[in-house]
């Protein structure tokens, strides 16, 4: 009768075959080590970590009167190329007065941006400010 190697015998040859010619070649790479059936090597060196932080939360700002229409602006020709036309909006002050913020240009952030206008949003029986943005 013919001995026939099992898959876990071959496995562990070459494991071991592996180990062996490992083991002689010192090099600053990942070492490899067989215990019993398993082959264990190092972990490869830590990758780099990229830290996404948030901006800080905005304030919330909320009032009971509605702003007046916005304002019909003269747009000017932009001051360069590349500039963006970012319109204007109302404000609510500390004495609940609302005041015109001017219309101006600015440089996107990207070549793909787009400006999202603030804006005041209706809810429940007060009015609520979102501030623009480029997205």
């Amino acid at each position: 009768m013919k001995y026939l190697p099992t898959r876990t015998a071959l496995l562990t040859a070459a494991a071991l075959a592996a180990a062996v010619v490992v083991g002689c070649h010192q090099s600053s790479r990942n070492q490899v080590y067989v215990s019993g059936n398993v082959v264990i090597a190092d972990p490869p060196p830590p990758r780099q970590v990229v830290v996404v932080q948030e901006a800080p939360p905005q304030p919330v700002y909320v009032v009971r009167t509605a702003p007046p229409p916005p304002y019909r602006e003269v747009i000017g020709p932009p001051p360069g190329p590349g500039f963006v036309w970012i319109g204007g909006y109302w404000v609510c002050d500390n004495s609940n007065r609302w005041v015109w913020v001017n219309g101006r240009y600015m440089r996107p952030p990207h070549a793909h941006a787009v400006w999202v206008q603030p804006r005041w949003d209706h809810r429940n029986s007060a009015y609520e400010y979102a501030p623009g943005y480029w997205r």
